[in-house]
């Protein structure tokens, strides 16, 4: 039976293959309701993941998110990032 993920507050299925690429990344990221009206944020903070993306989107670097935001890791910009690509069919 596929495992499931939770992804912008929804959850999808995910085969065994992706669960081990993305368990890392994945890890990085808290889904709860209490925090931000359960959208996925960055563990222990209240990023959440839209917000990252749209500041990438808009031509915000990796270095300026971090300055901005110091205890921000690089791990964190790049788990967000993950998550936004497993949303893309």
């Amino acid at each position: 039976m596929p495992a499931l993920r939770p992804a912008f507050g929804r959850l999808y299925y995910y085969n065994k293959r992706q669960r081990q690429g993305m368990a890392m990344t994945i890890g990085r990221i808290q889904l709860d309701p209490a925090v931000m009206m359960g959208k996925p944020v960055i563990r222990g903070t209240r990023l959440t993941v839209e917000m990252i993306l749209r500041k990438l989107a808009e031509g915000t670097t990796e270095a300026e998110l971090r300055e901005d935001y110091p205890y921000l890791e690089p791990e964190d910009i790049r788990a967000a990032i993950a998550l936004g690509a497993a949303e893309i069919p």
